[in-house]
């Protein structure tokens, strides 16, 4: 039988909330903020565009007793590390970590005809993942035994 797969889709609140909870686990109280930067790629007779997030942490520190802050950026490929580690102890089995944050051309810049760039939409991430067969065949004896 083929395992079910499932798409999660966190908004921008429920991943800083997973990162959070992430820290948390490993004993430190951290701080998210995640922007948008719109990277345009202009080719010769092609322009395209893509949504990049910047995931920013911070946390508080003491180094040589003074109360200092260390702020650093994740990349994706961290984000899905952490992604992983949290839907694996729920006992999903992890495929990957999507962005699928879009842009479309800024209102103003329609209204006036002047290029004020593009507005940032579904600020939104998808966790690809399935139940782990073990955690299926555990829950099938516990609702054979009741």
């Amino acid at each position: 039988m083929e395992k079910e797969v499932f798409n999660f889709v966190l908004s921008k609140e429920k991943l800083i909330e997973l990162i959070k909870k992430y820290y948390a686990g490993n004993g430190r109280s951290v701080s998210i903020g995640i922007d948008y930067e719109v990277v345009y790629n202009m080719l010769p007779g092609n322009s395209s565009y893509t949504v990049k997030p910047v995931i920013s942490v911070s946390e508080n520190v003491s180094i040589a007793g003074m109360n200092l802050t260390k702020q650093f950026n994740l990349s994706m490929d961290e984000v899905a590390d952490i992604a992983r580690d949290i839907f694996e102890k729920d006992g999903y089995e992890f495929f990957y970590l999507k962005n699928n944050a879009d842009s479309q051309e800024s209102f103003l810049k329609i209204l006036s005809g002047t290029d004020y760039g593009r507005t940032v939409i579904n600020k939104t991430f998808t966790v690809t993942a399935r139940v782990k067969e073990e955690e299926k065949m555990l829950q099938k004896k516990i609702e054979n035994n009741k």
